[in-house]
């Protein structure tokens, strides 16, 4: 089984607060994680001697049908979204994941690190 992790958030704070979430995907899993992330969040040099983590890939500025066609080769089975929309759904069922988690459609006014806390726990 292979996992993708999700974080579209630019910068290297916002990966700063999920790593520790992404790494206990991973122990619950007992799986090395894939991380989809934008460049600017540096996630390879925060995550190069983490055991936890497989692969990161950097989205490009736009996402097209090679990039698609790439990630379906991966062959992923459950992919987990830390960012609200549609966007990352669809590009998840697209590469052919099933097993997709993720916080909802629209923003809500809550706490995205306290939402993701409460879903570990379940």
């Amino acid at each position: 089984m292979k996992i993708l992790v999700i974080q579209a958030r630019p910068g290297i704070g916002d990966m700063c607060l999920f790593l520790p979430f992404i790494q206990k995907i991973s122990q619950l899993e007992n799986k090395k994680i894939t991380i989809l992330t934008k460049e600017r969040s540096a996630t390879r040099f925060l995550t190069e001697n983490d055991p936890h983590i497989e692969e990161v890939i950097y989205l490009p500025k736009k996402i097209d049908f090679k990039f698609l066609k790439f990630l379906k080769k991966k062959k992923f089975n459950k992919s987990y979204i830390f960012h609200y929309g549609i966007k990352f759904y669809f590009l998840s069922l697209f590469i052919g994941i099933i097993n997709i988690f993720f916080y909802g459609l629209k923003k809500k006014k809550s706490k995205i690190l306290k939402e993701l806390v409460i879903n570990l726990k379940k």
